[in-house]
């Protein structure tokens, strides 16, 4: 796990704002960041900012997030301290592209604490999510016969959903054999 000091990057103080200037944290952060061997989360420690705007959000942590998802990365962001103005305005680009990003807090001592996703999901691939979160690890067989009563759907649907998640950067996948497993890339600790 990789913790970056959004503050300290940015150095522009405790307001982040305007695209041109996301832009310009997108290319320290990924400049500054190098690839882990294996995945990991990147959490983006957004401490001392007491507002950052959707644009400003939308051209860095969303875009780090996209640049990463594409490129199959083992880099996971995840968006740590927001105040409650920086949460709002990362709710409000999320639900405009139908898409997720894990935030939390993190102690002093660096510990997650009040993990939670920001966005919006089918409450089927929720449940999916969720099924993940409360595991150390899981695949879609064993979340199928969890759940096969309440939710009458092949395996199939409960891998389309969780590769999904994967895609979204909220859950990792190792491929094992020909089964994939899935885990969270963060827990409460």
């Amino acid at each position: 796990m990789t913790r970056i000091d959004i503050a300290a990057v940015a150095a522009v103080g405790e307001v982040l704002a305007g695209s041109m200037a996301g832009k310009r944290l997108l290319t320290r952060l990924i400049e500054s960041t190098p690839e882990p061997t294996q995945q990991s989360a990147l959490l983006l420690d957004f401490r001392g900012i007491k507002a950052a705007t959707a644009s400003y959000l939308r051209e860095s942590a969303l875009a780090l997030k996209d640049y990463y998802r594409q490129r199959d990365s083992h880099l996971f962001p995840v968006a740590a301290n927001l105040s409650s103005e920086t949460r709002e305005e990362l709710e409000f680009c999320l639900r405009a592209k139908a898409d997720v990003m894990l935030c939390c807090s993190l102690d002093a001592s660096g510990r997650v604490t009040d993990l939670e996703l920001a966005g919006q999901l089918d409450s089927n691939v929720q449940l999916a999510f969720f099924s993940v979160q409360h595991s150390n690890e899981i695949d879609a067989s064993t979340i199928w016969k969890k759940h096969q009563k309440s939710q009458p759907v092949s395996v199939n649907a409960w891998n389309n959903r969780l590769s999904s998640l994967h895609q979204r950067g909220v859950i990792f996948e190792e491929v094992r054999g020909r089964t994939k497993v899935y885990r969270p890339v963060l827990q409460e600790t």
